[in-house]
């Protein structure tokens, strides 16, 4: 603003100046007339915020509950122990337990809403955080203490932030063991800093040197700059990508942009694990967060989802994950083989890159889209049309239809997995038969609704294995392989298991809590991992107490703190009356009969 150019705005400041207004702070004397009077400097804004939140019982009684069963908590307050100095106010115990409160009662997760809750305490909840009843708890404490509890991570070989989040989640789902099989999915989260820098590129990974002829043909013309243009990212220090933000650990990234959202965002990306049923048809299971890995966006897939399913902890039988083409299209070491030698079973969608042949382990038999089959496999059942968003519902069952027709001539287990990884697949002539096979004696005997094939294996360019029984390995074909074959009824119901992850994903955004850009206002990949641990944790507190009610009985949480039993709800049927028995009603009723 141009003082010349507003005249009131000078004359308003000079009479300001000649009373005194704009003197520094000292005491008047007397004889300048009024007592002595010392104005009070303007305090910040952080230590003037007077906002309380207040948390349910049974919100802070789990809390309380999840902070007794983390093995994390021993850290924690190592952490927050002051061995010189004052004694420290902040007790260690006392952050953990604020900061799982604040994202239950539905308020963004700032470190100002953290202090909020902590002053709505009541003197026995603050006895059993350990804080003194008068203590008064400023926005400082809370913002150095979560600082301390970074380094600290940063630091420790054994307790690193990932580490710290995973022990929140296994603590708050204490009592509720894994069902078998689990969704794995990544959601996007945005920092809180700005762009700084201008022409946002999630894909400039190019592996090609500045300026090369061999980069694609890209225009390496200099451009004149212009005044109202940012200047162009630097690049970071430890890989090279550019860094748009203050915050370094923030990257580019694509992401399915939803309402009022961009294709690329700059941030960091969550993996989560989730429950699903062990089977298809299965009760319904309470799909909470069971692991968790973030990483700056735009880190590899696979390797992250690897992490995340390693870290959610051993499954039961069938040790089934589902997950979709982000992750197994993609080296295999970097996630299919080693969830191979892990012992798990992927259920994956296949990329259109994906469906194709493949020779098999032995003669007479073939890949075809991750299944092995027998070569007596009709010609016109080897390539079928792409499974895709675009088919219309006619064109899906008709695909569905040829592959469950061409089912028949896949190999099946025969016996249980080993421990090397190896197993044992029969093929379909070979009883429990699914075709019928000359070689195979037994099998003639099935009826003529199985295909029958003309197989002789005395033929030298007919090698035939219609009784065979092969042993497949981890690595033969571990992205696409799965036990059923894909496209047909079983993968569709087994796959679609997957609307699990779903699931959390809208109660974390948009159901339960508003996970968006400023939920966190926080720099760094640490504090991101912290913070989401935190939220996810009171997430699945806030999902088991619901699916409890909705059940009409307590969770875990509610019998272990020996919470009512909550009031059984009884549902009114209306008497219906279908048209016949009226109508029949009506006929007696005239005939008196």
């Amino acid at each position: 603003m141009h003082l010349a150019e507003h005249p009131e705005q000078v004359a308003r400041l000079g009479a300001a100046h000649a009373s005194g207004e704009l003197e520094p702070e000292t005491a008047r004397p007397h004889h300048q007339g009024g007592p002595a009077m010392t104005r009070r400097r303007a305090r910040p804004f952080r230590d003037i915020d007077t906002r309380v939140n207040h948390c349910e019982t049974w919100q802070f009684k789990r809390a309380v509950a999840v902070l007794e069963h983390c093995s994390a908590r021993a850290f924690v307050n190592t952490v927050f122990a002051k061995k010189a100095g004052a004694k420290r106010i902040l007790t260690g115990d006392a952050p953990i337990v604020a900061f799982l409160l604040t994202p239950m009662l539905t308020v963004d997760m700032h470190l100002v809403m953290v202090t909020a809750t902590i002053r709505g305490w009541s003197p026995s909840q603050r006895k059993a955080v350990g804080l003194d009843k008068g203590a008064d708890i400023t926005y400082k404490m809370v913002c150095d203490g979560f600082a301390k509890l970074c380094r600290a991570c940063d630091r420790s070989d054994d307790w690193g932030a990932a580490s710290l989040a995973q022990q929140l989640l296994t603590a708050s789902l204490l009592g509720n063991p894994p069902t078998g099989a689990e969704a794995v999915d990544s959601t996007d989260v945005e920092t809180w800093a700005r762009p700084r820098y201008s022409k946002v590129d999630a894909d400039d990974d190019s592996d090609f040197p500045e300026g090369d002829p061999d980069s694609g043909g890209a225009d390496t013309t200099p451009h004149t700059p212009r005044r109202h243009r940012r200047p162009t990212a630097p690049r970071s220090t430890i890989d090279g990508k550019p860094e748009y933000t203050i915050d370094g650990d923030a990257l580019a990234a694509h992401r399915s942009a939803g309402f009022g959202q961009t294709e690329i965002y700059i941030g960091f990306e969550a993996h989560v694990v989730t429950d699903v049923p062990s089977k298809p048809g299965a009760g319904p299971v309470p799909h909470v967060a069971r692991g968790l890995h973030v990483t700056r966006a735009g880190y590899h897939r696979g390797t992250a989802g690897l992490i995340a399913v390693l870290a959610a902890g051993e499954l039961p039988q069938p040790r089934e994950v589902i997950c979709d083409r982000a992750y197994n299209n993609t080296k295999d070491w970097r996630y299919a083989l080693p969830l191979h030698r892990c012992g798990y079973v992927p259920i994956v969608d296949l990329h259109p890159a994906q469906y194709g042949i493949h020779p098999g382990p032995v003669p007479g038999a073939i890949w075809i889209d991750g299944t092995l089959y027998t070569t007596c496999l009709p010609k016109r059942l080897w390539k079928l049309p792409k499974i895709s968003r675009d088919m219309t519902v006619t064109e899906l069952a008709r695909a569905q239809e040829l592959r469950e027709t061409r089912a028949q001539y896949a190999f099946v287990p025969h016996g249980a997995r080993q421990s090397d990884g190896t197993q044992r697949f029969r093929n379909p002539a070979v009883w429990h038969a699914s075709i019928r096979s000359p070689l195979s004696p037994r099998s003639m005997r099935l009826g003529y609704e199985h295909p029958t094939v003309q197989c002789d294996r005395r033929k030298p360019d007919d090698p035939c294995a219609c009784c065979k029984t092969v042993t497949i390995r981890n690595e033969d074909q571990p992205r696409t392989r799965m036990p059923f074959p894909h496209g047909t009824k079983q993968w569709f119901a087994s796959y679609h298991r997957r609307v699990g992850i779903e699931s959390v994903f809208g109660d974390l955004k948009y159901n339960v809590l508003h996970l968006r850009r400023g939920y966190y206002r926080v720099f760094g990949l640490t504090a991101h991992r912290l913070l989401l641990g935190f939220t996810l944790a009171a997430l699945n507190l806030m999902i088991l107490r619901d699916w409890g009610l909705k059940c009409s009985t307590l969770d875990f949480w509610g019998k272990l703190l020996g919470e009512p039993e909550p009031e059984r709800r009884h549902s009114k049927l209306r008497h219906r009356v279908s048209y016949g028995s009226a109508s029949r009603a009506k006929t007696t009723a005239l005939n008196g009969t």
